[in-house]
């Protein structure tokens, strides 16, 4: 029935926004970068705001002998990010100015660039940006809707333009905005959160009615980025009943591989959702499985942003 529908429905979209969320991290690149010769030597690899668990990405770098760089794209981000920051384990340290040409000279004034990889969410779009300046590997940062992959409004409506699904949503400056939309789309819940990928504060909220819709959109906006920017508007998105997945891949040239794939098993309150466990789910080569539906629609996801 239509619910059912609705489930099957929920099941690859919510696999895709989870699964972008993701591509924090170009891992072809570093699986490219094997152990370095003496030659290598003097070159360098650029890691864009290496915190969080963009450690253990300098741990393996480093583990392989490449001399590091570290960009740091601003000096204001969140404190939970900053707090984990290791200079010393950086051969040499650039602050990002803002602006990219000058960035790129810093990094050619060291040595040779081999690579630009982004060590945490603020510092993917900048990683693309540099990579391209440089001519190496990276995501295209000139393609449509450029922030496609981080924004998770643009994300939706990429997914929409190219006539995949996706969810039906609507930023919001205000509350009156959210109340127009909620009588428009005419179902409950709904869901409240900020529209970066980097969105920092402001909390994931799950809306069962109009009062929750207020305070939840004020709550947004209220909240700051981990760039230290306020979250001017609040993204309101239906909500899809049924099981969340994630699907982790690798993309290498337009082709996309998958390295795992997850079940998310949750409990919705009223302000969002407690998340009791992720269990790994089996690959399955069957045509017709839950998984191999999954893999089709992340790949077309994944080439409709651009990866």
């Amino acid at each position: 029935g239509s619910r059912q529908r609705q489930r099957q429905q929920s099941v690859v979209q919510r696999c895709s926004v989870a699964m972008v969320r993701r591509l924090t991290v170009p891992l072809p690149v570093v699986g490219a970068l094997n152990a370095a010769s003496e030659a290598d030597q003097d070159e360098v690899v650029a890691v864009v705001d290496p915190y969080t668990s963009g450690r253990f990405l300098v741990e393996e770098l480093r583990k392989r002998r490449w001399p590091l760089a570290a960009v740091r794209s601003s000096l204001s981000l969140d404190e939970g990010l900053l707090s984990t920051w290791n200079p010393g384990v950086f051969d040499h340290i650039i602050v990002h100015r803002g602006n990219v040409s000058q960035t790129v000279e810093a990094l050619r004034a060291i040595r040779p660039v081999r690579a630009v990889i982004a060590g945490s969410e603020p510092g993917v779009a900048l990683a693309d940006e540099l990579a391209a300046a440089l001519g190496l590997r990276g995501n295209d940062p000139q393609g449509p809707r450029l922030c496609c992959r981080w924004d998770k409004f643009e994300m939706q409506e990429r997914l929409s333009e190219v006539g995949l699904r996706a969810l039906k949503q609507r930023l919001c400056s205000s509350s009156e905005e959210a109340l127009n939309f909620a009588k428009e789309l005419g179902s409950w819940p709904l869901v409240v959160k900020a529209k970066s990928s980097h969105g920092g504060g402001g909390g994931l909220h799950l809306c069962g009615d109009t009062e929750a819709l207020r305070e939840a959109v004020i709550a947004v906006q209220e909240s700051k980025d981990f760039s230290g920017c306020a979250n001017n508007v609040a993204l309101v998105q239906e909500f899809l009943e049924g099981k969340e997945y994630i699907v982790d891949c690798v993309s290498k040239g337009g082709q996309h591989l998958v390295a795992g794939t997850w079940a998310c098993c949750k409990t919705p309150t009223d302000c969002g959702f407690i998340y009791d466990c992720i269990r790994t789910v089996p690959y399955d080569c069957a045509t017709n499985s839950i998984q191999q539906r999954l893999y089709r629609y992340v790949f077309e996801c994944l080439t409709a942003l651009g990866v």
